[in-house]
């Protein structure tokens, strides 16, 4: 059976970087494959060279949850070799990757757009060559305090948004199960309040 849809978590591979915030993406593909095994979707893991990779049946089709092993600035990498092997076009991938724009615990869905300086989306779309490219922007907020912004991105949850994580996180699961069973204009229209 043909793979028909993506969603990709961007992030680091890793120990050291499993609960920050520039994590948000993997942690995101996680909940979303509880949540498809729960459903009777069984995710099973295919191999590939540069993402974890399950591979799960969405109704009368396939699908692909991913994890790329390449690191947060070449995630594009992983997305090319995911596209290569299963004949994916750009539009049928969602990127989820964390965003310091949105407040915490914000989503935001588009159908295209430019990188907005994330430099994981940045490698996406000059990997697949177009900014046409569906993503979900999980909300991180900014500093109040000029800091750094690799060493918050980096940074561990605070105690607040471990408190609010665990709904932030399904709310997403939810969003990607509705891009595989429908489409990006689906999610947008239920998840961009």
């Amino acid at each position: 059976m043909s793979v028909r849809k993506a969603v990709v978590g961007l992030g680091n591979p890793g120990p050291q970087y499993a609960r920050t915030r520039h994590n948000l993406g993997f942690l995101a593909v996680e909940r979303f494959l509880q949540r498809a095994r729960r459903r009777g979707w069984t995710p099973r893991e295919e191999p590939a060279e540069r993402a974890l990779v399950w591979r799960l049946r969405v109704g009368e089709h396939d699908g692909l949850a991913a994890k790329p092993l390449t690191f947060m600035n070449r995630s594009g990498l992983a997305v090319r070799e995911l596209r290569q092997r299963y004949g994916l076009a750009p539009q049928d991938f969602l990127i989820v990757y964390d965003d310091v724009m949105l407040p915490f615990g914000k989503l935001r869905a588009r159908a295209q757009g430019g990188d907005g300086g994330h430099h994981g989306m940045a490698s996406v779309i000059e990997a697949l060559g177009t900014r046409h490219v569906p993503r979900l922007r999980l909300g991180i907020g900014r500093p109040d305090l000029p800091k750094d912004l690799t060493d918050y991105v980096l940074g561990a949850f605070t105690p607040e948004e471990e408190r609010e994580l665990d709904a932030f996180l399904d709310r997403a699961a939810q969003a990607i199960e509705v891009f595989f069973e429908r489409d990006i204009e689906a999610v947008m229209n239920e998840f961009n309040a």
